[in-house]
């Protein structure tokens, strides 16, 4: 078996979300907004379970990124827990936690997928 143990999801609308780069600033130097040409890359769920079948990986872990605000984490972990749910087979998730936001950072919507 297979696993990439370090992937990011960064889909292509990010590139476009100003509210978000207002929030973390420093992530619009990391992703290249507005660049076809990402160090991280651009793909929807799809395309990234399509992409590790053609390269013959089994499961991917999505890291947890670090962010400077609470509500941006737990976006994140939103849109990665959908994610974990539709391929729950192929796809395991760290969770993003803001630690300066105390006992909500350690509160996650749905922990486990359905």
């Amino acid at each position: 078996m297979r696993i990439d143990m370090h992937a990011h999801y960064m889909p292509p609308a990010l590139a476009q979300d100003r509210e978000f780069f207002a929030r973390e600033p420093y992530w619009e130097y990391l992703i290249q907004p507005g660049s076809s040409k990402s160090v991280q890359g651009w793909a929807m769920p799809e395309r990234m379970i399509a992409d590790m079948d053609r390269a013959g990986i089994d499961k991917i872990v999505l890291q947890g990124e670090y962010f400077l605000q609470h509500e941006s984490a737990v976006w994140r972990n939103d849109q990665v827990l959908e994610i974990v749910k539709r391929y729950p087979d192929r796809v395991l998730a760290f969770a993003a936690l803001q630690p300066k936001a105390g006992a909500p950072a350690l509160v996650l919507r749905s922990a486990i997928p359905n």
